[in-house]
Formats: structure tokens, sequence, C-alpha cells
């Protein structure tokens, strides 16, 4: 019953990426409409809503003939609220002092802490433009938001005041700085609209949306309205470089059966079409120029909601100095994969995403005198949160996959057994976690954990990779892979030393280690430590050397150190 579920699921799963494929392709057929000038003169039409704003005690006091004029001679009470619709609900305060209704207890407390100064003072025109300006900023650093204090109408000879903190309406949107390529893009792809609210979570992630482009640096302004409501106008200030760029590098971090040095040369393109959409590729060879060749093609298309549909495709080719193995073995690999990422509404600080897809690679193993074809169709279901706070930035990524079994596209159980699997149905679910620390003068700490589990035994393609440069280093990458692992790292990068010529070092210490397990087997342990040192010259070019020293023996493996280098220039 289970496995009939699981493959209808991954069945409409399926299809539903398909339907999407084929509405992007015919609306990319049609063209759209050009927006750009839409958004750069709309207007909003006055809201139908109650005068709310600064001015009406302004108006009310229109006799005042100085802004420093004493309104009233002492401020006894002030109440806060965060939308106009308490206003009428919440009795005015029958004694002196702060009160907030509508914020979290944190909000409060700021909010009270920036106020109380002016309690039992005298209040002016220009001291309540002063108290707005106080409460507008301990609201926006205690949110994700663009607050404008506004005073309704009301009677305040008793001493006592009331204040309301909300979003702005959105009057106007205009554009500026030196968009070089996709006016219409821009303005098509920005959701927030002129008549609603000016939410920052909205504009964050219109410009989170435009910034996907590596080409682009998009950053909103607010500035005042000229309105009879609280309102704001948005300037969305874009900057945009030539559309393209490459780059190559040299590493070593290929595994000791594929020669271990490897030259890599690669390239972006960010408006294929005119139409934004992102093509990137990367070719790789071995140093000796016969162990290893590899490409690999990633074409990214935005599509309306925010949402984003990737498809990637490689193909590599081997030779290895161990062709008895099945890790780095000789044989042609191909891949394919198709996902689509869609936003997901923020939950309180935690800004997510999820992507949907599917993947199929053709794996053709060369053995001496024998020869393995293996095809793999999974289904892919990924989810991405990130939250920052006062000490740092959690990133965390956990997906699961699952391959319904022999069909058409997947391969039959025998050859997965051939391969060391189960059969080949299976369940793969994988997390990653990276959390970043400021330590401010003392440089910052890099957290990060890896698990992976797997219901069966799985073909060495969908193993963990517990060594190499980017796991536990000091351990071979072709000797370390497992169906089950956890592996935590910790790295403590110092401050960068600052040197002429826009040149930079950083060096950094770091720990890491690696539980690892097959099913039916006993599970290994692996650790090391090391130190390293980045080098940085103009943003042209950037360099990295490690040193690492492992701490157990494994699968054969001596104790020597390890050293691991890179270094990659851009253009």
């Amino acid at each position: 019953m289970q496995r009939k579920a699981a493959e209808l699921f991954g069945s409409l799963s399926f299809f539903l990426a398909s339907m999407e494929f084929l509405r992007i392709f015919f609306l990319i057929l049609i063209g759209g409409t050009p927006l750009w000038a839409q958004l750069r003169d709309s207007q909003v039409a006055d809201p139908q809503r109650a005068d709310s704003t600064r001015s009406s005690l302004q108006r009310a006091a229109a006799a005042v003939i100085s802004s420093n004029e004493v309104l009233i001679p002492s401020l006894r009470g002030l109440v806060v609220v965060a939308d106009p619709d308490l206003v009428g609900r919440i009795a005015r305060p029958a004694a002196e002092g702060i009160s907030c209704h509508g914020f979290s207890e944190s909000q409060q407390k700021k909010m009270i802490d920036s106020l109380q100064p002016w309690l039992q003072q005298p209040v002016s025109l220009d001291r309540l433009e002063q108290m707005a300006r106080a409460a507008e900023k301990a609201a926006a650093t205690q949110s994700d938001s663009f607050i404008t204090a506004t005073y309704p109408p009301q009677e305040i000879t008793e001493g006592r005041i009331v204040m309301v903190l909300q979003e702005p309406l959105l009057q106007q949107i205009s554009f500026a700085g030196k968009p070089r390529f996709g006016k219409n893009f821009l303005a098509r792809a920005v959701r927030t609209r002129p008549g609603g609210r000016a939410s920052a979570e909205s504009i964050r992630k219109d410009l989170d949306f435009l910034n996907r482009n590596p080409f682009r640096t998009a950053t909103a302004l607010w500035s005042p309205a000229e309105s009879d409501v609280p309102a704001a106008n948005l300037i969305l200030h874009i900057q945009e470089k030539r559309p393209w760029s490459l780059y190559t590098g040299v590493d070593n971090d290929a595994s000791d059966a594929l020669g271990d040095e490897r030259f890599y040369l690669g390239g972006k393109f960010g408006n294929v079409m005119g139409l934004d959409h992102r093509l990137g590729w990367l070719a790789l060879t071995s140093a000796d120029g016969t162990s290893l060749h590899s490409t690999h093609f990633t074409y990214e298309i935005p599509l309306s909601g925010h949402k984003i549909l990737t498809f990637s495709s490689g193909l590599s080719e081997s030779a290895s100095s161990s062709p008895t193995t099945l890790i780095d073995n000789n044989g042609r690999f191909w891949s394919f994969r198709n996902l689509l990422e869609v936003p997901l509404p923020d939950l309180g600080p935690i800004r997510h995403h999820g992507k949907t897809g599917y993947s199929f690679r053709d794996n053709r193993y060369r053995q001496e005198a024998s020869l393995i074809d293996i095809s793999i169709f999974q289904f892919e279901n990924t989810w991405v949160g990130e939250i920052h706070d006062l000490y740092g930035r959690t990133h965390v990524t956990m997906g699961l996959s699952w391959n319904p079994g022999e069909s058409f596209l997947s391969s039959s159980d025998r050859i997965y057994q051939e391969l060391g699997a189960s059969d080949a149905n299976s369940w793969v679910a994988t997390c990653q976690i990276e959390r970043n620390l400021s330590l401010h003068r003392w440089g910052n700490l890099a957290l990060t954990s890896e698990a992976q589990w797997a219901l069966e035994n799985l073909i060495p393609s969908n193993q963990f990779a517990g060594g190499g440069a980017q796991r536990v280093r000091g351990y071979d990458e072709g000797r370390v892979f497992f169906d089950k692992a956890l592996l935590l790292s910790t790295e403590w990068q110092f401050p960068r030393i600052a040197l002429p010529r826009r040149t930079s070092l950083r060096p950094h210490l770091f720990l890491d280690g690696a539980w690892l397990a097959d099913h039916g087997s006993s599970s290994n342990w692996i650790s090391s430590t090391g130190l390293g040192m980045q080098f940085l010259w103009q943003n042209r070019c950037s360099a990295q050397l490690q040193w690492a020293q492992p701490f157990q023996r494994f699968n054969g493996a001596s104790r020597e150190s390890e050293f691991y280098f890179s270094v990659n220039t851009f253009w």
C-alpha cells in the first residue's frame, strides 16, 4: 500500500512538473507585455480610508504659529497600536505610562525604551514628529518592514496621545540606476503593486528574485509620498554589468584513481534571448588529459510568481587507474535533471522555498572484460530555509529522493544488485545545516553538518562521499563511500589581512569528523584537523592552500597528511 501511494505521489510530481514546463514554453512563444513604463508611471488612487495621518494633529493645531509652541504642558500617557482598527477597541490610558498593542514582547520593550524620554515632557508639533521618528526606528529594528508612525484624529488636551504604527500604502514604483538589459523582465518580475501595503517582506522577495541574476544588483529606496493617508514611494535602484563572465582554474580535488589534479574552464551568460534566462557551463579535464573529461550545462528560466525552472545536464568519461572498483571506474556517465523552485511564505524569521522535479542518469561502467549499463530515474524534493539573527546566519537544506523501481526509465533489480544495491527501489533522505557565527574582531566561525539516510543498500553513485576537500579533509574521496553518514565540520576563519593593491589573506583552522555506515556492516569513524590560507587579489584571482592531518587509518590508506590547493581566475 505504501509503495502504491509513493508511486502515485511520484507520478503526480512528474505530471505537474511537465505541465509547468509546457505552460512556460507556451508563454515564451507568445511573449509578454512590457510593463516597465506602466510601473514607472503608476499612481495609486486615493484609498477609501479614514484620515489617520500625522497631519491630522497639525490641522487640529492650526492656530499654533510655531512648530515649537507647546500644545500640552506634559505628556502623561501614550498608547501605541499596530493596527488602526484597534484604536476604537482600546481604552485610552487612565494613568501615566506607555502601553503597546499588537506587538511582540521584544517589540514592546524596544518601543517603550525608545519613547520613555518623552513622558512628562511638554508636547509640540516638533516633539510629535520626533516621537514618531523614534517609534519608526524602534519598529524597524525589530521587524523586516517599512513602518510609518501616524496620529489618528483625537483630543489631546488631557495629556494622552494615541499613535498608530503600520506599513504605509505604496503609492508609486519607479526604477533608477543603470539597467543594461532586461527592462521588460524587471517590470514583470516585481510582484509588489501600487495600492497595497508597502510590505518590506514583499519587496525583499522581489529583490531576491531580481538578484538571482549574478550580473544584477537591485536595492530598494523608500521616500514619503504626499497623501492624506500614510503612503510611501518605492524606488528600485538597478545596477547591471555586462551579462557574461568566464573563469578558469586548477585544483587537486579529484581522487587518487583519477590523478588528483584537474583543470577547468567555465562561464555564465545572464540574458539568453533577451529574456533574463541564465546559462552556465563547465568543462573539466584531468592533468594528464586522459583520466577524466567532463562537461556540464545549467539553464535557468525565471517564471511568474518568483518561480524558477532549472534544466541541467552533464557528460563525463573516465579511465581509472583502479578499473576493478565501482568508484571512479572506467566508463561514461550522462545525467539530466529538471527542477522547479517555488517560493514559500515566510515562517516568522525563516525565509524558505521548495524544489521539486526529477533526474535521469545513464551510467556505463567498464570493468575489465565486463560492461554494466544502468539507468537511474529519481523523483527529487528539496526544502531550503534560512534565518538571520543577531549572531549570524543559519542555512538548512533537506532533501528526499525516490527511485520508484523497475520501469522503462530505470533498469531492472538485477542490474542494481550487480552494483551492490538491494534493488531498484530506494528512498534517500539528506540534510545539510550551515551556521555562520560572527566573532567580531576574532573573525568568523563556520559550522557545517551533513547527513544522509537510506532504507536500502545503494549503488555507488547514490552513496555519501565522506572524504575529499569538501568533506573530511585528509581522506581520498574515492575510498570513503557509504549508504548512511553524519558529518560535522568546524572552521575558524580569522579576520582578513589587508595587503597593498586590493589584496588580502585569510587563514583558517578546521576540525572535521564523520560517522559512516552501510546496511549489514559495522560503522566507521574518520576525523582530521588542519589549517589553510586563502588569497584574494582584486576579485580577479583567488587561491587556497590547505593542509590536513587524518587521525585514523581507513580502507588501507596511511595516516599521512594531505595538501589541497586551488587557483581560480575570473573575467
